[in-house]
């Protein structure tokens, strides 16, 4: 709608208003009766620019309106697009629960199967170990009785080479005397020799004189019989240091095959000795490995309780995340029931909101045409005015009249001036109509804004509790490789 002009709003450009003035300066009238005319005419002009802007302005409001209407419009269904993507959310959230769930009774599964699989190595523990027990007794009663007799035939033959080699330290010493002994005879033969040479050096020397032959013959007799009995003594001692060489060395021979075959029994011993050694070590290395086997195993077992403690502590988790998750989803679908409810009460209020839209819009075209109606009645009122002015003026007889006729027109003014005062009542309740559709819809909004973000964090914790349960999958994968 266009703006007045400033000439037209302006009083003093108008006809009346300075035909006032004329009929002034004519003296048709007196002042005061023109300045009553004027404040008069002055207030209904400005009465008449009151309502041409009041009409602007609940135009402009209309338009204001209809904007927000139609942003409203779009805000429902904007919220009703939120609503179908919760419902898909809330679908798959359902989904992704029965998932979950699916795998969390596999996971059971794989548990009560981990369980008995535990023990089972458990039951082939005990077996093992009581075998093991049951062969380190046997072979300890078998091998004790050999070790036993080989232990005192060791020490018999220790003390026998402990004897043997005293005999030998003996025969020793006594051979070393006889060798010495010999060498004192060889000695005292080389020096019996050196004397029969010197004796026969003199015998030469006395033969020619036979009595000095003959004395020194009986003493050479006499000393060769000394000699020849020594010689004697000293051959029986040789011949009995001889024989008893002879015996020592037959006695040393026997002893030697003695001790040979000792050594032969010794070594037979040794090597039966290091054989039950072997056979011991063989023992203890077995033992060894199965107590290394019963270690490793332990430790399996120790491991597999604490992943088995691992689980049930994450399925502990997992199952207060899925009550979470639960109460969550119970909470978004409640949410979700009281959005649809609340859509469904807004969609249930948008008819007869939409057929006031239609019936404001009806009476604000009827508004808009009485407007255009009253404008030109006030023109022609205006002109009419004009002229009754002039005419009254020039003619007091139609004074009355005018006067009668200028009330009807304050009247209709006024009945003009109560059907806005209405309009705006009417304009203030739909407002306040609007306020509250605004503020439940402002409310929808931030519970759609609420489900939508709560929907988020929970897909966030599915997708959490998905990468938990890929991650539990893993585990029970590694386990499965080292239990097989």
């Amino acid at each position: 709608m266009a703006e007045l002009s400033e000439e037209v709003k302006d009083l003093n450009n108008s006809l009346a208003y300075n035909v006032l003035d004329d009929l002034f300066k004519d003296g048709s009238i007196n002042k005061a009766e023109m300045e009553l005319y004027k404040t008069k005419y002055g207030n209904l002009h400005d009465f008449v620019l009151q309502t041409y802007e009041n009409k602007k302005n609940y135009l402009a409001r209309v338009k204001q309106l209809n904007q927000r209407l139609a942003t409203e419009k779009l805000r429902l269904e904007k919220t009703n697009l939120e609503s179908q993507e919760h419902q898909k959310t809330i679908q798959q959230l359902s989904e992704q629960i029965l998932e979950i769930q699916n795998k969390y009774e596999v996971i059971q599964d794989q548990d009560t199967m981990l369980q008995i699989q535990l023990s089972e190595l458990e039951h082939e523990k005990r077996d093992k170990q009581h075998q093991l027990e049951e062969r380190e007794n046997e072979r300890q009663a078998q091998a004790e009785p050999k070790i036993q007799r080989s232990r005192e035939e060791i020490e018999l033959l220790e003390k026998e080479i402990e004897q043997m080699r005293q005999q030998k330290d003996n025969y020793q010493e006594k051979l070393e005397d006889f060798n010495s002994k010999c060498r004192e005879v060889e000695q005292e033969t080389e020096a019996n020799r050196a004397l029969h040479s010197t004796h026969e050096m003199e015998h030469t020397k006395i033969r020619a004189d036979p009595d000095r032959i003959r004395k020194q013959a009986e003493k050479f007799e006499i000393a060769v019989n000394s000699l020849r009995d020594q010689q004697r003594e000293k051959v029986r001692d040789i011949e009995s240091t001889t024989a008893a060489v002879a015996h020592n060395a037959t006695t040393q021979r026997d002893t030697e095959e003695q001790r040979a075959k000792k050594h032969m029994r010794l070594q037979l011993m040794n090597e039966s000795s290091k054989i039950t050694d072997q056979s011991c070590e063989d023992v203890k290395k077995r033992l060894d490995r199965e107590r290394s086997i019963y270690q490793e195993l332990v430790m399996k077992r120790v491991s597999l309780d604490q992943e088995l403690d691992e689980f049930n502590v994450e399925s502990r988790l997992a199952q207060a995340d899925l009550s979470q998750l639960q109460k969550q989803f119970e909470k978004l679908k409640r949410q979700f029931k009281r959005t649809q409810m609340s859509k469904e009460s807004v969609s249930e209020s948008l008819g007869p909101l939409q057929t006031s839209k239609k019936d404001l819009g009806k009476q604000t075209k009827q508004q808009e045409e009485d407007i255009s109606r009253q404008k030109k009645l006030l023109e022609d009122i205006q002109a009419e005015v004009d002229l009754f002015i002039g005419a009254y003026l020039k003619q007091e007889t139609l004074e009355k009249e005018k006067k009668e006729e200028f009330d009807a027109i304050t009247q209709q003014m006024e009945d003009m001036q109560k059907e806005l005062k209405k309009l705006k009542e009417d304009e203030q309740h739909w407002a306040m109509h609007f306020k509250t559709l605004a503020s439940n819809r402002e409310k929808l909004a931030r519970e759609a804004s609420m489900a939508h973000r709560q929907c988020r964090e929970t897909a966030d914790e599915v997708a959490m509790k998905q990468l938990e349960e890929d991650d539990l999958k893993k585990k029970h994968q590694e386990i499965s490789q080292k239990s097989k």
